[in-house]
């Protein structure tokens, strides 16, 4: 019997090819995955560390020495016990350590009243009590009260400081133009209750006059020397001046005791 083949369309001839070329490439994919070395299972953790080894068992491979099983035990509780009163006080009697602050009250108080109680059965001699007062001068000698010189000490001195705060306290006003004025108001004084008439047997106006020393005269020299050691012997404070001719200023100051006489 006669085969007769059959003769395929076109679109039968593209499905035709079309199969064979994806059964081609699925043949090929498979073979390439064929060759692939195979691969371990993945483990069950993501771990990349290597493989460790598993833990011994067995204690007789251990060389280290049999360790004891330290048990965690408890704190202790510590009992509060009462300080022995021999051992836990200090040289001055006190109590040491951690203390409320009501013993420390208390305690203080307790040695305050010992002290004073041990004060007062003291005897004076020993305690200074009802002692005089010493007082010592710079040299360190002792010394009782004040004595009558050191009285007048006192006296003089504050008689000198009296007259230095008058002094001083005048100075911001001119010392020289005080004084004049003071005299100028004395002889306004004294000339106001005289009679208005002056005759030349006037005391006041004769002493006024003799006072009166003029350069030209002979025996002021002398005059003004007595007149100096009158001020001593009254007890005045005399410094010394110039003794000498020096040219006159407008101010009426004279040279220093010292001055050699040169006008510099």
């Amino acid at each position: 019997m006669q085969c007769v083949r059959k003769r395929r369309t076109r679109s039968e001839t593209f499905i035709y090819r079309t199969q064979g070329v994806l059964a081609n490439k699925g043949h090929k994919t498979e073979n390439r995955e064929d060759e692939s070395p195979p691969r371990r299972r993945n483990r069950r953790n993501s771990d990349s560390s290597p493989p460790r080894r598993p833990r011994r068992q067995n204690s007789d491979d251990d060389l280290s020495p049999p360790r004891k099983n330290r048990k965690i035990e408890e704190p202790k509780k510590i009992k509060k016990e009462e300080p022995d009163s021999d051992t836990e006080k200090t040289l001055d009697g006190k109590r040491s350590g951690l203390q409320s602050a009501k013993d420390l009250k208390e305690e203080s108080d307790r040695l305050r009243a010992k002290n004073e109680k041990m004060f007062e059965d003291m005897d004076s001699a020993v305690s200074g009590r009802f002692a005089d007062t010493v007082h010592r001068q710079k040299q360190t000698k002792k010394k009782g009260k004040d004595s009558e010189e050191d009285q007048a000490k006192k006296e003089r001195e504050a008689k000198k400081t009296e007259e230095l705060k008058q002094k001083y306290k005048s100075w911001n006003r001119g010392v020289a133009q005080i004084e004049e004025r003071r005299e100028q108001l004395e002889e306004m004084a004294r000339v106001a209750a005289e009679p208005m008439a002056r005759a030349r047997d006037d005391d006041a106006m004769n002493a006024h006059l003799k006072e009166v020393l003029h350069a030209a005269d002979p025996m002021a020299a002398m005059i003004h020397k007595k007149r100096r050691d009158t001020a001593i012997d009254r007890g005045e404070v005399v410094y010394p001046t110039y003794q000498g001719p020096w040219t006159p200023n407008r101010f009426g100051i004279a040279p220093g005791h010292r001055w050699d006489g040169v006008d510099r």
